[in-house]
């Protein structure tokens, strides 16, 4: 029996990751952590990483990780709490005994935008050197990096997923991100989305519930391979769109253009125009078509409709 946990289970990630698994094989944390509260945060995860794998027992084991709440503009502060709790649940793997470390997959979500945005154009694959976009993306690399270090110590198989733009009806609008949830509130209520890139700017947006497939699938390819696998795979959608381009689409579903303003805030000013991301690793998982932009907005639109 697989035991699978996704940290971060209430995220925009997370709660699609943990609809893609089998109810029976998903785990429920006893409690919910508290992320702001370091010491609390600290000694929860301990706890929780404890009880895990006590009901893990003797069978596989799968955890997924889907929290942070860091952002482009966010605070470096919270980024470095984040790596902390991540290297609290490495450690904690790396205790338990090596025929249970063997019988795991860990997943991690980092960002495609992040990693790879500091460069001077797109398209980037896996192949491509890492050059970070700003502190989180410095963020995000450091945090591959310690990943990297703990699967060189441990048998237990590890991917590193880079999620390209991320969006679906559950993205938490409080955060104030996301282009695509940004102009269906503002089209809802009739007040301009601040764009702060040209329109011509091409990013990669994959739809929440297309990433989570191919995570989810990506873990099951590799948890039957060899003890030590290491894998890093782009997580994208099949073509990059500029804004121009989600504009149309926005216009076309709502039957008028999207009202904007546009802002040009410094975390912005160095911004590449072209973000483009594909995939040339394990390829195979990203053959199931995906979910079209038009009805990606439609479903944030009514989740939005809910909340007005």
């Amino acid at each position: 029996m697989t035991r699978i946990w996704v940290i971060g289970a209430n995220g925009l990630l997370g709660q699609s990751v943990s609809a893609a698994l089998s109810p029976d094989k998903r785990w429920d944390a006893p409690e919910r952590i508290h992320w702001n509260d370091e010491r609390q945060a600290v000694d929860q995860l301990r706890s929780t990483i404890k009880r895990f794998f006590n009901e893990v027992g003797s069978g596989s084991w799968n955890i997924f990780w889907c929290a942070g709440r860091g952002t482009v503009s966010g605070d470096t502060a919270e980024m470095e709490r984040e790596r902390g709790y991540l290297k609290v649940l490495l450690q904690e793997i790396n205790g338990q005994p090596l025929t249970t470390q063997e019988r795991g997959t860990f997943v991690f979500s980092s960002s495609a935008g992040a990693v790879y945005g500091g460069g001077d154009g797109g398209p980037y694959s896996e192949l491509s050197t890492v050059n970070p976009f700003g502190p989180y993306g410095e963020h995000k690399v450091k945090c591959e990096e310690i990943i990297q270090k703990f699967s060189g110590t441990s048998p237990c198989r590890v991917a590193i997923c880079r999620i390209s733009n991320l969006y679906g009806p559950n993205q938490d609008l409080s955060k104030g991100q996301g282009l695509i949830s940004t102009l269906t509130v503002a089209m809802l209520k009739h007040k301009p989305a601040p764009i702060y890139v040209p329109l011509e700017t091409v990013r990669n947006f994959i739809y929440a519930d297309d990433a989570s497939r191919i995570m989810v699938e990506l873990s099951k390819a590799i948890s039957v391979r060899e003890s030590g696998t290491f894998i890093v795979k782009n997580v994208c959608a099949p073509h990059d769109l500029s804004i121009a381009m989600i504009v149309h689409e926005f216009t076309r579903v709502f039957g008028r253009r999207p009202p904007m303003v546009g802002r040009s805030p410094k975390v912005h000013a160095f911004s590449p125009r072209s973000l483009g991301v594909r995939s040339v690793v394990e390829q195979q998982i990203d053959e199931v078509p995906a979910t079209n932009l038009a009805i990606g907005i439609s479903a944030i639109r009514r989740r939005v409709l809910l909340k007005l």
